[in-house]
């Protein structure tokens, strides 16, 4: 423990040297919260709370572990025709947007040569 404490001091000590003047305030009241919390955690013994909790997951992980990878099989499986469904789909949207584009365009070329020139090839007075 006092190996811990003499090299924790010591990192603190060469941080607080190289942080500039006007910013140490600030480095040394972080350092201090997060002591505070390292304290709090050790106090009430959190290393043995998260240890439980990650324990009883790996456990109800093991104990339907046969369902979980039928799960990640179906969902692999399915990707990939969901994926070419979906990129076919938007090829159909993007190729009726562009042939709406293109007649649009046509019906507006007519209608402008229509408007620019008579029958008999000279422009009109509009």
């Amino acid at each position: 423990m006092a190996a811990i404490l003499f090299f924790s001091s010591l990192l603190a000590t060469v941080i607080l040297i190289c942080t500039p003047r006007e910013e140490r305030a600030l480095a040394l009241g972080s350092m201090l919260a997060v002591a505070a919390a390292f304290w709090f955690a050790v106090r009430i013994k959190l290393h043995t709370i998260i240890a439980g909790i990650l324990g009883f997951l790996m456990q109800r992980i093991w104990e339907n572990r046969i369902d979980l990878l039928y799960g990640f099989g179906i969902a692999v499986i399915l990707i990939v025709p969901l994926t070419m469904i979906y990129v076919e789909l938007c090829d159909h949207l993007d190729r009726r947007e562009m042939l709406a584009t293109s007649r649009k365009l046509r019906r507006l070329s007519r209608t402008d040569a229509a408007n620019t020139t008579d029958p008999a090839g000279k422009p009109s007075r509009s």
